[in-house]
């Protein structure tokens, strides 16, 4: 068609492989219609040219090969229409351009499968199965799905994108499954997403964790390779994998604040070795709900396989974790080959003690962080010996510190050589191990530690602290001052050449400098009530090394809490008093003190709001400069300091020096215009 065309009303029936094109010029609309196939056979397109356009409305689009293909410089608008038996309902084909400009809007509308699939018509060359392949499928261009309210059900994938950024919001993916027809890596997603080798990115919104579902009985939610990633606020039910990011090198990879329940992996993180940016935080995941009853493969809450090229900043924070009681329910978070990952500050939940194999394990991993994680079994029996709340095999230089760890057959495993690992300030219950090392782990010298052992070994028969190689305990020694509290384990074997007394000062994870050393996880996370506040509020903290100084510190980080957000002075009971309490005390007067800082400044809300989001933005991006610092302290160090700022400023990226000049501009203007 060359000139304008309507169907209003119409009861169109197309041909085996008919097409309509629509020229360059031309305006197709389509309103209140039914487009079907002739005798079961696929018909082929509706084909906007360059600069044609096509609005579809109130309609019913069947059985087509490709329902409409929009080539560059189209607009295409889509409403309130049902796509069925489509092998593709929205295609934006490959056609040789580096972009393809493609104005494409579509809301309120639903994509799926249906009985059976119309068969293809002579000549076609694209494989048809049970179920449409995609609902959009897109080459090498900016897609905005965020119309609002649209529907994929019962088809193969939901949409595809190849070389193309991709906007999603508003948007439910429901019972999408792989059909064998498609050979597509990945095939059975919600979002299917491939970078192509340039830097292109996938920013997903959904209606909130605890909201309607974004993803139901799906394969994959979003299966990506070289794309950066941003999803979020999303309900996840019965998936497969929920998440699958692979090759996000140089890219950048946020999973936020979604409740997954999956059979498989919860997120799935491949070979994302050297990734700028990558954070897993403020998820609800539970895992491996798999009905195996025999050779059930093993997954976790949240996996990493890597190369041991170190990330600048990848982390896993303030998520929880929860195992089933299948057999597949096997890992919470487990890293292979990562190089400088941090896992803090998360809640693993254990229930059946034979299957769930670790809360966090690592195998070959260097510099890792694993802190201020607490994890625990509601299972009392300790049937399964290798079992682990943390586990680590090989490696060098992990961190270990300030885990709280209950009901789980080792409380820490050590296995192989792992010099350099830090194992200090841990909460190790009711085990029967609490520590284990296995007859080849090295893991170095411990000095001062502050480990501490509240319970006797469970069941009888156990050891609070066993090194398996005797002979060679002296290696990875314990020196401790068991003046300090419960540092020092109620059982040990050997009993003499590995644990031994030094009469310096134990670590105390709750004055690290002054301050709780697990506070530097959770102040970016969601204001929450922890076990610790609670203790705290109580004032039940009785065991040492809790020091006055210590407790103190405590007690004004929880009224801080408080104060901020009234919610949570409103919780429980013992906070409301706790908060009473303290009112015209001398940490109520500190507060006062701080917060009446800002107020010097006069500082409107608009102000406080941008000095706000620049301190956010720039602590992301300080993430990114840590590559630079051993350029900074090499030069530094040999007093070199001209040296060092040109180091610096050489790789600071703009927006960052944006950001630091204008909140640091904000600040003087006002100490300009106070004086005045």
């Amino acid at each position: 068609m060359d000139q304008d065309l309507s169907f209003i009303g119409a009861q169109v029936r197309m041909a085996p492989g008919a097409e309509i094109i629509v020229q360059a010029g031309a305006f197709l609309d389509i309103e209140t219609s039914t487009f079907t196939a002739c005798s079961g056979i696929m018909w082929k397109s509706i084909t906007a040219q360059a600069g044609s356009v096509v609005r579809i409305r109130a309609s019913f689009m069947d059985d087509a090969e490709n329902a409409i293909t929009a080539l560059d410089s189209t607009v295409v608008k889509v409403d309130n229409t049902q796509f069925h038996n489509n092998r593709v309902a929205l295609h934006v084909p490959d056609s040789g351009l580096a972009y393809n400009d493609v104005a494409l809007s579509v809301t309120n509308s639903t994509f799926y499968s249906q009985d059976a699939m119309p068969v293809p018509y002579p000549g076609q060359t694209t494989a048809v199965g049970t179920r449409g392949y995609a609902a959009v499928d897109v080459y090498y261009m900016t897609l905005d799905f965020t119309g609002g309210n649209n529907l994929i059900h019962d088809m193969s994938n939901g949409i595809v994108a190849r070389g193309s950024d991709l906007g999603v919001a508003d948007c439910r993916f429901v019972n999408i499954a792989p059909d064998a027809a498609y050979t597509l890596a990945g095939n059975g997603a919600g979002i299917n997403a491939h970078g192509g080798g340039g830097f292109h990115s996938v920013k997903q919104t959904g209606f909130g964790m605890n909201s309607t579902p974004s993803y139901e009985n799906c394969r994959w939610g979003l299966y990506t390779e070289y794309m950066s990633v941003k999803s979020r606020d999303n309900q996840m039910l019965d998936m497969g994998t929920a998440y699958r990011v692979a090759h996000a090198g140089f890219l950048y990879v946020d999973i936020l604040d979604n409740k997954v329940i999956a059979r498989d992996h919860g997120v799935d993180l491949r070979f994302n070795d050297g990734a700028l940016h990558l954070l897993v935080q403020g998820n609800d995941i539970t895992f491996g709900a798999n009905d195996c009853t025999a050779n059930c493969p093993g997954y976790s809450g949240i996996n990493v396989e890597e190369g041991n090229y170190k990330n600048p900043s990848s982390v896993i924070r303030n998520n929880t974790i929860r195992f089933t009681t299948k057999l597949s329910s096997r890992t919470g978070v487990n890293l292979l080959a990562a190089d400088q990952w941090v896992v803090a500050d998360n809640e693993l939940l254990m229930q059946y003690n034979m299957a769930n194999q670790s809360g966090i394990q690592l195998n070959g991993c260097n510099r890792t962080d694993v802190s201020c994680n607490n994890i625990s079994s509601t299972d009392a029996s300790f049937v399964n010996l290798r079992q682990a709340a943390i586990r680590n095999t090989m490696g060098s230089h992990a961190r270990i510190s300030c885990n709280d760890m209950d009901r789980t057959a080792n409380g820490m495993l050590f296995n192989g050589p792992a010099p350099g690992t830090d194992v200090r300030g841990n909460k190790i219950n009711r085990h029967k191990w609490g520590l284990r090392l296995t007859p080849n782990a090295v893991i170095g010298m411990q000095v001062l530690k502050g480990n501490l052992w509240y319970y006797d070994p469970l069941p009888i028969g156990g050891l609070a602290a066993w090194s398996q190689d005797p002979v060679n305990a002296s290696f990875s020694a314990f020196l401790v001052n068991p003046s300090g509290g419960s540092v020092w384990p109620p059982s040990v074997s050997p009993s003499t050449g590995w644990f031994n007394t030094d009469p310096g000062t134990n670590y105390d994870c709750a004055n690290d400098g002054g301050e709780d050393y697990c506070m530097q996880y959770k102040a970016r996370s969601k204001e929450k009530l922890t076990a610790l506040d609670l203790l705290v509020a109580n004032d039940s903290l009785v065991n040492e090394p809790y020091t006055d100084e210590t407790k103190w510190i405590l007690r004004r980080d929880l009224y801080r809490k408080l104060d901020k957000n009234a919610d949570l002075q409103d919780s429980l009971p013992v906070m409301a008093e706790f908060y009473e309490d303290l009112q015209g005390s001398n940490t109520a007067d500190l507060q006062t003190v701080d917060d009446g800082q800002v107020a010097l400044y006069d500082l409107d809300s608009s102000t406080v709001d941008q000095l706000n989001s620049n301190s956010v933005v720039i602590d992301s991006l300080m993430n990114q400069c840590k590559p630079t610092w051993s350029c900074w302290m090499t030069v530094r160090s040999n007093g070199a300091t001209r040296e060092a700022m040109r180091c610096w400023h050489q790789w600071l990226p703009p927006e960052h020096r944006d950001l630091s000049t204008t909140s640091t501009g904000t600040f003087r203007w006002l100490l300009r215009t106070r004086h005045k």
